[in-house]
């Protein structure tokens, strides 16, 4: 969006219109949010482009990845079939988030 910046001096004042961009990464939801080993989730949101995704502390493949959402897969190897919440972390060149998602199976 843009905004106008009022500066003013003893000499009077000045206005600007600039353009504001907010840069950054952001999770909307984990679908499903309850899943197994094995199982595939869905990140929607934000900044998701080129993303590079950790689970349970797990490197793992991110597909069918665009700005908005990206999918990939709970590891069968690493992760503990009933562990219950794990860290779904999502890096970009704008920045890291972390969402979860409950593994129960």
């Amino acid at each position: 969006g843009s905004a106008d910046v009022v500066v003013t001096n003893s000499v009077g004042s000045a206005t600007s219109s600039i353009n504001i961009a907010a840069y950054g990464v952001v999770i909307n939801s984990i679908l499903p949010a309850t899943v197994g080993v094995g199982d595939e989730i869905t990140v929607t949101g934000k900044g998701l482009t080129n993303a590079s995704v950790r689970v349970y502390g797990i490197n793992v493949t991110v597909t069918d990845n665009t700005d908005t959402s990206l999918k990939t897969t709970i590891p069968t190897s690493g992760v503990p079939s009933n562990v219950g919440q794990v860290a779904v972390e999502v890096a970009t060149e704008l920045g890291i988030i972390i969402g979860t998602v409950i593994v129960d199976g």
